[in-house]
């Protein structure tokens, strides 16, 4: 029953979606991503596992430290955070995230880590997208993506600041954070060749 409403819920999503874009409106709509968290950490090439989604998690020390350091990098201005949608991507393309109010999402279409088994209750795409927001970080079912070749690129050393989210990308990696409530943030750090849940 729960699968089928999600499924429902999405398809209303996606046709409102489709109506909104017809309208003429150049913004990127935000997604319709289903959260599901993961139940086993992800592995990456290297065979280092991350931890899982959800407020429990145990944290990672490189991730979480990458945000909290003090060690600031050039935070740059991204188009659409008034309207509450911020879209951006990574300066070599590989990742394409879309920072909203409630969510922080990152697509990885092409990419060389595993994630976790698809869950049962996951009626569209798995194991690309990855999201944080105030419950923790996870691996989203989602029926869309947030792709857009145009969105402002991220240049190695430079960071965005918005809606409550913190992104950071050094070294070929990027590092994102819910740090809206002042406490250690949850995220996720993520390339085409890694992947970590914190």
């Amino acid at each position: 029953m729960k699968s089928t409403m999600r499924a429902l819920g999405a398809a209303i999503t996606l046709i409102l979606a489709l109506v909104l874009s017809a309208c003429g409106d150049d913004e990127p709509l935000p997604s319709t991503s289903t959260s599901t968290s993961a139940t086993e950490g992800a592995t990456g090439p290297t065979g280092s596992t991350g931890a899982t989604g959800g407020l429990g998690a145990s944290a990672s020390a490189g991730g979480r430290a990458a945000l909290t350091d003090g060690d600031p990098l050039d935070t740059i201005s991204v188009p659409g955070a008034g309207s509450g949608l911020v879209t951006f991507q990574t300066e070599d393309g590989d990742v394409s995230c879309s920072m909203g109010e409630n969510e922080l999402r990152c697509d990885v279409p092409e990419h060389d880590w595993k994630a976790d088994p698809k869950p049962p209750d996951c009626d569209f795409d798995w194991g690309d997208s990855v999201g944080v927001s105030q419950r923790g970080s996870e691996f989203l079912c989602v029926s869309d993506t947030v792709v857009d070749p145009g969105a402002t690129r991220l240049a190695d050393g430079e960071s965005i600041n918005e809606l409550g989210y913190v992104c950071e990308y050094e070294n070929g990696l990027l590092t994102c954070g819910y740090i809206g409530d002042g406490t250690a943030p949850s995220g996720f750090s993520v390339s085409r060749e890694e992947i970590e849940l914190f």
